[in-house]
């Protein structure tokens, strides 16, 4: 799922293939490996390389996906979901003299000059709209009334409720499949930030949520889970799930618990399922190795610096298929990024 051109073998792939350059959101722009993993596993199907050295790659916060010509015209209902990236350019090798907000020094790749057309700019506003800030939930009052609130974020503590950015959401969420799974579990669900994603990604999938703070329960529903109060280290589901995906609580004296919670989870996960976790940067060894010692291949363990808070995002699957096909591209990210 990854490949380096030079100049003897570009005219090979020029024809048969579409280039595409992603720019990652400022937010981000120092987590291009998670960038080029996310967009690994949303490209899966439109069957999607990582382009080592492509066109402006060397500048920073751009990478280069490639993919058969035909995909194409199914780019823009992937890109539109992207999280780490949030602009995306098509390479023309024909037309010379477009106008993009892209570097125009260097517009010759491999002996070709080419020039860029703007291929999605995702919609802003409803980034804006989906934001903790401003996206609507419900919290059950101490008088036991639902109370309509704006801008819900919990205590902001190790233990407390959160309330994930949403490139954040929209990145673990898409390390998942969620265009080819129909089940999801949250186990740690909050402020309800992967439940509300995975149902704006793919209103299809079925999800479920579990928090053990009986405030969340109403908002959670609202966003159309099923949902249990109770502890996710004893909580009895009643259904098989094809992903697991989470931020646990950042509190590194809960992370004892707060595995028996995944592992009780985990009972109710399908063979090929994929686990997709955010934690504390701290709690990352000891993840890492639960999901190792399980029989997980991890294909996305790598650390982000959000607003100064160090956290992990660990992403594993039992899918032989879909290891054997990432593994060489997760290694090699992992390895140069």
């Amino acid at each position: 799922m990854f490949l380096k051109i030079s100049k003897n073998n570009a005219a090979e792939y020029m024809d048969k293939y579409a280039i595409i350059v992603c720019r990652l959101r400022n937010s981000r722009i120092k987590s291009k490996q998670v960038a080029i993993m996310e967009m690994a596993v949303l490209l899966y199907d439109l069957e999607g390389i990582f382009l080592v050295n492509g066109p402006l790659s060397e500048v920073k916060g751009l990478f280069c996906y490639m993919l058969p010509i035909a995909h194409v015209k199914h780019l823009t209902e992937k890109l539109a979901f992207a999280g780490y990236s949030h602009k995306f350019y098509l390479i023309d090798f024909i037309n010379l003299d477009n106008e993009t907000d892209l570097p125009a020094e260097t517009r010759l790749w491999k002996g070709r000059k080419f020039g860029i057309l703007n291929l999605l700019t995702q919609d802003e506003e409803i980034y804006k709209a989906q934001s903790p800030h401003n996206r609507p939930f419900v919290i059950k009052g101490s008088d036991g009334i639902n109370y309509d609130v704006k801008g819900y974020r919990g205590d902001g503590s190790d233990l407390g409720r959160r309330a994930l950015p949403v490139e954040d959401c929209r990145c673990l969420v898409n390390l998942a499949m969620p265009h080819k799974i129909s089940k999801l579990t949250d186990p740690f669900a909050g402020a309800g930030g992967i439940v509300y994603t995975a149902s704006y990604i793919n209103p299809d999938i079925s999800v479920t949520s579990v928090d053990i703070d009986p405030i969340l329960a109403p908002g959670l529903k609202s966003y159309g889970a099923v949902h249990f109060t109770e502890d996710a280290a004893v909580v009895r589901l009643n259904d098989f799930y094809d992903a697991l995906v989470t931020e646990i609580p950042f509190d590194i004296k809960a992370t004892e618990h707060i595995l028996r919670g995944l592992e009780n989870i985990c009972r109710r996960l399908k063979p090929a399922a994929h686990i997709v976790v955010m934690c504390a940067e701290q709690q990352a060894d000891m993840l890492t190795a639960y999901f190792t010692d399980s029989g997980l291949f991890l294909y996305v363990k790598h650390s982000i610096n959000r607003k100064g808070t160090p956290v992990f995002i660990i992403a594993g699957t039992l899918d032989n298929e879909f290891e054997e096909r990432i593994k060489p591209l997760a290694e090699r990210v992992l390895a140069v990024y």
